[in-house]
């Protein structure tokens, strides 16, 4: 599985760097180095899985925000989507906690 991608995305007369790194299965101390200069961090979860969303809000979230970045922009997904039928997380849960 590649971990890494990298992908330049002009809008208007803006040019934005996305780096988008998977590192589910990483030390969290290797990944705040690669983070640690980031406007924005995208956070997944499965919402087929509980401890997916467990872990994406209360671990990886005081993760990003204990890494020292300026006010980034966080964003929590839900997906696999697919999986709708068997879902645990529901939509009002991510939204409540969202604020």
């Amino acid at each position: 599985m590649k971990r890494w991608n990298k992908h330049t995305l002009p809008i208007h007369q803006y040019v934005f760097f996305l780096q988008v790194f998977h590192h589910c299965t990483y030390d969290k101390s290797i990944c705040c180095s690669i983070y640690k200069n980031a406007a924005a961090v995208m956070i997944l979860y499965d919402i087929s899985k509980h401890t997916s969303f467990q872990d994406a809000v209360g671990d990886w979230l005081e993760e990003v925000k204990g890494a020292g970045l300026y006010h980034p922009v966080i964003l929590l997904v839900g997906h696999k989507y697919d999986k709708r039928p068997i879902r645990s997380v529901t939509t009002s849960e991510a939204q409540d906690f969202a604020g």
